[in-house]
């Protein structure tokens, strides 16, 4: 139901490539202008760990990562839009 939710309000992206950024904060940030997310609560929604991704976005003050089985409704609604890795859905579509 969240996640319908945010998908009605076109909140939800997909990127791929997000695990191909070096892992600093500030690709990250730029990555975030780029989408005009600024001012923004983003959560990236992992398939599994990618501690490149943990990295770049943890310094964020607004941003944070999250594995894609262990996200919850309230994790859904309290952010503004979630950025999926494509994996992370085809992960979300076999549960």
């Amino acid at each position: 139901m969240a996640l319908s939710a945010k998908f009605n309000q076109n909140q939800i992206l997909a990127i791929k490539g997000l695990d191909n950024l070096e892992p600093k904060t500030k690709n990250f940030a730029q990555l975030i202008q780029a989408l005009k997310l600024n001012d923004k609560k983003v959560a990236f929604v992992l398939p599994k760990k990618e501690e490149k991704i943990t990295q770049g976005v943890k310094n964020l003050a607004k941003g944070r990562a999250v594995l894609v089985n262990l996200l919850n409704p309230y994790q859904i609604l309290a952010q503004d839009y979630l950025v999926f890795m494509p994996e992370a859905i085809s992960v979300l579509n076999e549960t």
